[in-house]
């Protein structure tokens, strides 16, 4: 008899206990959704796609430029992309440029590297991709608009974050 009574006093305790917490969950959770974002550093600015060689002829589009960043380089392209340390920025890179989020692009990149052996784009502080690309004509990086360097070119400009 004595275990029935201690799930019964059990019971009312969690019942109580239940109402408070979906109660913070009703009312707590639209203002966590609907809070306002703080925007990086950049936020406000077009993200550019630069490259530092000097012949920037041929054809760029996002469709090229999410290829060579997602591991579909043509035959004879030997682009080898940066990624950006920055999260935001590269997060509002993948969504503007392949459609996808981040973490979505590094899975695919997990992927590639188990399958076919292929090297992902080398993560960077965004001063430290600027100087890659400004020394490597074949490298190709993600800034923001007022990260712009004299020595590199663009090749394509995605539109700032505002909608």
């Amino acid at each position: 008899m004595a275990p029935a009574m201690r799930t019964h006093i059990v019971r009312p305790a969690i019942r109580r206990r239940l109402p408070g917490s979906l109660l913070s969950v009703v009312l707590l959770g639209p203002l966590i959704f609907f809070a306002p974002v703080q925007p990086a550093a950049g936020g406000d600015s077009a993200v550019l796609v630069i490259i530092g060689a000097d012949d920037v002829s041929g054809a760029w589009s996002r469709e090229r430029v999410a290829d060579i960043f997602l591991g579909r380089m043509a035959a004879g392209e030997h682009w080898q992309p940066i990624d950006s340390s920055d999260e935001a920025l590269r997060e509002r890179f993948y969504q503007s440029v392949a459609g996808i989020s981040a973490n979505r692009a590094r899975a695919r990149w997990a992927r590639l590297v188990f399958s076919a052996r292929l090297a992902p784009p080398r993560e960077k502080s965004p001063e430290a991709a600027i100087s890659a690309v400004t020394s490597d004509p074949n490298a190709i990086t993600y800034i923001y608009s007022n990260q712009m360097p004299k020595k590199a070119h663009v090749v394509l400009t995605l539109p700032d974050g505002k909608p």
